[in-house]
């Protein structure tokens, strides 16, 4: 045993480990189905508040329509048919209700389509519910037969059975608060009646009474 050849050894700094590569770096499939930092990104989700199921964030506004649109199936306030229907429109319908895309030639239609001046200074074919541009710039929009809003509305009833569900609803509940309204007015003035009626009743003199009843 030499002991300067172990004294050396426990001196001397420890090898360096080798260079190992990532888990995701060993299989590129990996990293197109994780990406290269799958454990330390952050997920954002919301809950629906109609159906209490997680949603992406980024997927949320598509998932709440087809959400609102499956429960107005499913409480009967919609038809089924409405799904065979929007998918076997007609083609003059569909082209009136075009939203303009690259292939689109020639002025587009205020009423029907955005109209903001974009980056490449041309009015903006994509529909009324464009989400590229804000909507104070779509009211700000010369040339409109009617007011964005207005346009919006119809177009959304056209177009959208959800909005058109939720449109219903929202009239039945106008229509039953309007009722219970009425109704209380009514029990109201009753009960005003009865205690006016009371009143006088107990404020009419007592002699008054005898003569009535010795009158009758």
């Amino acid at each position: 045993m030499d002991w300067g050849v172990i004294l050396e050894e426990t001196q001397s700094q420890p090898p360096s480990p080798e260079p190992r590569k990532r888990a995701w770096e060993a299989d590129a499939s990996d990293v197109t189905e994780f990406g290269p930092f799958a454990l330390d990104d952050s997920v954002d989700v919301v809950v629906c508040p109609t159906c209490a199921k997680p949603v992406l964030r980024q997927a949320y506004a598509y998932h709440e329509q087809n959400c609102a649109l499956a429960q107005s199936i499913a409480e009967g306030r919609v038809s089924p048919s409405i799904l065979k229907s929007e998918t076997k429109a007609e083609p003059e319908q569909r082209k009136a209700w075009t939203t303009g895309g690259k292939k689109q030639r020639g002025p587009i239609n205020l009423d029907r389509q955005c109209g903001v001046i974009n980056n490449k200074g041309l009015p903006c074919s994509r529909s009324l519910t464009c989400k590229s541009h804000s909507m104070g710039a779509k009211r700000h929009v010369p040339g409109r037969s009617q007011p964005y809003d207005t346009l919006l509305f119809e177009w959304q009833k056209a177009t959208n059975p959800a909005f058109v569900a939720r449109l219903e609803e929202k009239e039945r509940q106008i229509a039953a608060l309007k009722a219970s309204s009425q109704a209380h007015k009514e029990r109201k003035r009753r009960t005003t009646d009865k205690r006016d009626a009371e009143r006088t009743t107990a404020d009419t003199p007592t002699d008054a009474l005898d003569l009535t009843s010795i009158a009758t």
